[in-house]
């Protein structure tokens, strides 16, 4: 019986150091942990090479065939069906195990799926043989929950030396029950209890035993698009996993995992995945701290029996600015085409996601009229996430068509790419309106700054212009010059036969110190925007250049009390507005509203300026984004110097008006 004993431990030594629970919240989540009073330690063998590449943390993962044994509930959404087979040689021992799945959908929410496994060990003295045949039901439920159970028939044969041995030929029965939630998208939670009564093995002699404890597993998973997955499982264990895919249909794959209470070093496993066509394939090599390591290879075929009712002709995806993330819930970014190939009307359940830019998919119901062809818009769920996610990268537009065929119910797919450009990037093609979502007025550190800046330079009375707007511009545009801020020409991309371009927020031009005309531009627009005063973006097309105008105060009507000559000063929509040459930053107010005047009239005359666009206007449809880095605080604004600026630009203006009255 020494060969028996020793097979037997070794599959109870494996079934503790490999059972885990999927999940995966590293970046950040916080996993709750199964109480040792209630959950005993697994006793079964995990399966599937992706799964024990990711050191058993899948029980939130798992959305294959091997969810049967994982967690039922990931079976829900597979949409398709499937057929998994899985083989490894455990410890290079001789114990072969086998396993073979298949999920059937039986509705859009709904997944029948049936599974043999057969663990056996072989050689001129010992046959041993166990087989398990599990049934799993799986339903989404309304909400972010699915939940899935399994039922499972086991049976062991053993014979030593051509007899058979006592005690080590039964059956018994068993279940599993798993719950799986997606609160939002890349996030996934899920609670297992597998062999929730204790599975026991009834012998041939009358005896029984229990062979199977019941394990529980809590575990979470994150995704990260395209690029990859983290998962966190707890049972008697803790298992860690992590999977990169740096190219699409490639994916390696790492974990480790170690006992919560003993002292034993952890178990660490490597793997990849390939996926060509509709077959998939995985492989997985388990480093164990005392026994041989382990090779384990999967494979999997997806496929549908019934034949597509629709066709997804087309995807249109515009490329995607973080920048201006909030504009898309109210204006599509991306177009779907899809034609109902039938000659009756078919319901329809679009799904449209962006993984790495959406919070989560779009789900869209449509009743498709017969043999038609529809154009559908999609509005994004976007949130701030993205505005803390840095630089360019390439995304991946997921579509997915969901109805009821004939006989099962059916999941076609398309995917179409388009570019996400990080915080701070900005196209120009459509015009300047894009750039107001970067004039944060609301921004504590841009307000605090220009409230402070008007109390400075108006404290003395004597020096007002006697017109506000052009108060508040002329305290916030000298604090600027105090403060230091000064222009530079953006030596990468210029305005012009270049859309795509980069812009600072506010409080980042704040803490740089420097920028230039586009952000110069949007700084003093947020300075006056936070003090009331309205301003436009004004860009000469050649060569490409930003500068404002803003509001001042009168209506057309009322321009001859500026007392000015006309070429100080615009009337334009009823209103009389003052030019702004914001990369004069430097030289004060009065020298920028001189240089904005000639840059208008110049402008203006050769036919090279675009129609001005009205910042307040344009923030109805570009909101404006809250920026992740820059200033914490507003930068503090040396008075003294602030005042003498300030009264230098109020002099100027009065000699301004008496060489007007002069002219006159």
């Amino acid at each position: 019986m020494s060969a028996f004993s020793s097979i037997v431990e070794l599959r109870s030594s494996w079934g503790r150091r490999m059972h885990t629970w999927v999940g995966g919240a590293v970046c950040g989540l916080v996993l709750g942990v199964a109480s040792p009073s209630f959950a005993g330690t697994s006793e079964q063998v995990p399966l599937g090479a992706r799964a024990i590449a990711l050191a058993g943390a899948y029980s939130a993962a798992a959305d294959d065939g091997t969810a049967l044994f994982w967690n039922p509930a990931g079976l829900a959404g597979i949409g398709h069906q499937e057929l998994t087979v899985t083989h490894a040689n455990l410890f290079d021992s001789g114990i072969k195990d086998d396993f073979a799945a298949f999920a059937l959908p039986l509705s859009r929410n709904r997944t029948l799926a049936f599974d043999w496994y057969h663990s056996g060990f072989a050689d001129n003295e010992l046959d041993f043989g166990e087989n398990r045949f599990d049934l799993a039901y799986a339903v989404k439920l309304p909400g972010p929950f699915s939940i899935g159970a399994t039922a499972k028939y086991l049976r062991r044969d053993t014979n030593l030396d051509g007899a058979t041995v006592p005690q080590a030929q039964g059956w018994g029965l068993g279940t599993d029950l798993g719950l799986l939630a997606t609160p939002s998208e890349g996030w996934r939670f899920a609670l297992v209890g597998q062999d929730l009564t204790s599975t026991r093995m009834n012998y041939s002699d009358g005896s029984s035993s229990v062979v199977f404890p019941r394990n529980i597993r809590a575990a979470s998973a994150h995704s990260f698009g395209r690029w990859g997955l983290c998962t966190l499982d707890v049972d008697d264990r803790v298992h860690l996993g992590l999977e990169a895919s740096p190219l699409n249909n490639v994916a390696v794959r790492g974990g480790a995992q170690r006992d919560l209470d003993g002292e034993e070093s952890p178990t660490y496993s490597v793997g990849a995945g390939f996926k060509v066509a509709f077959i998939r394939t995985d492989y997985a090599y388990e480093i164990h701290p005392v026994l041989p390591a382990t090779h384990h290879m999967s494979a999997a075929f997806e496929f549908n029996l019934n034949p597509s009712q629709i066709r997804i002709d087309r995807v249109e995806a515009q490329n995607l600015f973080a920048s201006i993330y909030k504009s898309y819930a109210q204006e599509p970014a991306v177009v779907v085409s899809l034609t109902n190939l039938q000659d009756h009307a078919l319901d329809v359940e679009m799904s449209v996601g962006i993984p790495g830019f959406t919070s989560k998919p779009v789900e869209t119901p449509l009743h498709l009229a017969a043999n038609a062809t529809q154009q559908i818009p999609i509005a994004l769920n976007v949130d701030q996430r993205v505005m803390r996610q840095g630089g360019d990268r390439s995304l991946h537009v997921q579509v997915t068509a969901s109805y009821q065929s004939k006989r099962f119910p059916r999941t076609d797919r398309s995917v179409a790419k388009c570019i996400g450009y990080g915080p701070g990037t900005i196209s120009w093609d459509g015009g300047a309106a894009p750039a107001a979502a970067f004039v944060t007025t609301q921004d504590p550190v841009v307000s605090n700054f220009a409230l402070n800046a008007s109390r400075v330079a108006l404290a003395d009375h004597s020096f007002l212009f006697n017109l506000p707007n052009l108060d508040r511009a002329a305290a916030a545009f000298d604090a600027l010059q105090v403060l230091g801020i000064s222009y530079q020409h953006d030596p990468i991309r210029p305005l012009p036969g270049q859309s795509i371009d980069t812009i600072l927020y506010p409080r980042e031009t704040f803490e740089k110190r420097i920028g230039d005309c586009d952000d110069t531009s949007v700084l003093v627009a947020a300075l006056l925007g936070s003090l009331g005063v309205n301003s436009q973006f004004v860009v000469r097309r050649s060569p490409g250049h930003v500068f404002l105008l803003f509001d001042s105060g009168l209506s057309d009507v009322e321009h001859e009390n500026l007392i000015l000559p006309d070429d100080k000063y615009v009337r334009l929509g009823g209103r009389t507005w003052i030019p702004l040459e914001t990369t004069a930053v430097g030289e004060g107010f009065a020298s920028a509203w001189t240089r904005g005047a000639l840059a208008y009239n110049e402008g203006h005359q050769k036919g090279v300026l675009s129609s001005p666009v009205d910042i307040g206007a344009a923030q109805a449809r570009y909101l404006p984004a809250e920026p992740v880095h820059g200033a914490l605080s507003a930068p503090l604004i040396e008075e003294p110097r602030l005042a003498k600026r300030f009264k230098e630009d109020v002099e100027t203006f009065r000699q301004w008006r008496d060489a007007y009255l002069k002219s006159r």
